[in-house]
This record gives C-alpha cells, structure tokens and sequence, in this order.
C-alpha cells in the first residue's frame, strides 16, 4: 500500500513538474529570455504537454483509465492552455483550444439534458423522504439510491439540493430531541470562525487578484460563495440530524 502511494505520488509531482515549467517559460523573465523569435514549435510542445502528457499523468496519479476521462481530460487541457500560453504565441493553434470548448461543451450540455431527466423522479423521492421514519438526511440518500440512475451527475446534483435545503429552508424547523454532535462543543463556533475567514480571505485577495485575472477572481468568488453555503448547510445538517443508531451502522 506503501509502495503504491508513494508511485502515486511520483505520478503527481511530475504533473505539477509539467505545469509548472510550461508556467514559468510563458510567465517569467527567465522563461522570456529562453524563448526563440519563432515559438511555434514551443507552443506545439506546450499544446502536446497539455492535452497529451497531462492527462495521461493525472490518469496514472488517479489509477484509473477510460476513454470518456481521456477525451475529457484532453479537452480540458486545450482550454487550460489557453489561459497558460500568452495569445500573441497560441495564435496559430487557436483552433485546438476551440476544439477543447466544444467538446466541455457538448458533455456538459449532454450532462443538463441527464439532469433534466431528474425532474421526472423527484416526485418519487420527495414522496419516499415524507413517509420514511428515518431522517431527512439519510432518507433522502436512500430514496435517490432507490428512484434516480445511479450516475456521477444525478448523485452530484442530489447532493447539492441537500446543501441548499440545509442552507436555505430548513431555518424554521424545530431542533429535534436526542444527540446532536455540536452540543457541549466548540463545533457551531469552530464553523463560523471558517465562514469568517472565507469571507476576509474572499475579500481581500478578490481584490488584489482582480487586477491580475478577472476571471480567476470570479472563479474564486463562486468557489468562496459555495463554500460558506456548504458550512452553513453542514451547521444546519448537524443541529437538526441527532446521531441515529441502527443495528449495524
């Protein structure tokens, strides 16, 4: 088990070893001063790294291989190489980062037309969670398990209606009776402490790096708005979900 962490681990530091060195050729001075009039053939090299030796390291480092991730990795790469390769030099292969939008494209548009099948059985798992005796917590991942496909996507997106329940509608239900793990803990502080640094830390580094890269800002922005909306819904998820106990969990 050792052996293998560690092979995984060697797999992951050439990732980054990859990334990083096309980083520092297109964004720094030394980088600057070793790169020729005519970087046409870098960028080819660079595009290679991207969407070929990328994908098959983070393959290798995630131990798990399939053509469906290696077309999706692959896409994904093109784009990212977009954001790495200044355009001035990524200008001939445009084309290719195009290439990798219009693939993300089409499975995410694949992916909503799944999740719109979705609509056609909430109705039998809103019906399940109300005559469950169990928690809404638990009842509600036993009866997607039982009505909703068993894909990648569904199970996302239920796991996300749980998030924004917890966050949103919840506020006006009664705290049950029985344990709950934040009683007689520092747990409810713990989690506002968290939401409290996200918030400066969103602040503060939203507004230096929207200087640099407005649309990393705006990732950032989104990632630090679902992540205060989560620690909400876990705060809420825990107070109103006492610990229940059966014969073998």
């Amino acid at each position: 088990m050792i052996v293998l962490k560690r092979k995984q681990n060697i797999w992951l530091a050439l990732l980054l070893l990859v990334l990083a060195s096309n980083f520092t050729l297109y964004h720094s001075g030394l980088g600057s001063s070793i790169l020729p009039l005519k970087t046409n053939g870098v960028v080819m090299g660079s595009l290679f790294d991207f969407v070929v030796v990328m994908p098959v390291l983070y393959m290798l480092y995630k131990g798990k291989f399939s053509l469906k991730q290696a077309i999706l990795l692959a896409a994904f790469g093109c784009i990212a190489a977009r954001f790495f390769i200044p355009m001035e030099h990524l200008q001939p292969f445009v084309a290719v980062t195009w290439a990798g939008f219009a693939v993300e494209g089409t499975v995410i548009l694949l992916e909503i037309v799944l999740v719109a099948t979705l609509v056609r059985y909430l109705p039998s798992i809103l019906k399940d969670v109300r005559e469950s005796s169990l928690p809404d917590l638990f009842s509600f991942s036993k009866a997607v398990e039982k009505h909703a496909p068993k894909h990648p996507v569904i199970q996302l997106i239920c796991a996300d209606l749980l998030v924004l329940y917890y966050s949103f509608a919840s506020w006006r239900r009664k705290e049950p009776q029985g344990l709950t793990l934040h009683k007689q803990s520092s747990y409810i502080a713990f989690q506002l402490m968290i939401i409290h640094g996200i918030a400066i830390e969103t602040i503060g580094i939203h507004w230096w790096l929207h200087e640099k890269s407005m649309i990393l800002s705006i990732v950032l922005l989104i990632f630090n708005l679902y992540s205060v909306i989560f620690f909400i819904a876990d705060m809420q998820a825990i107070r109103l979900n006492p610990v229940y106990v059966t014969e073998d969990t």
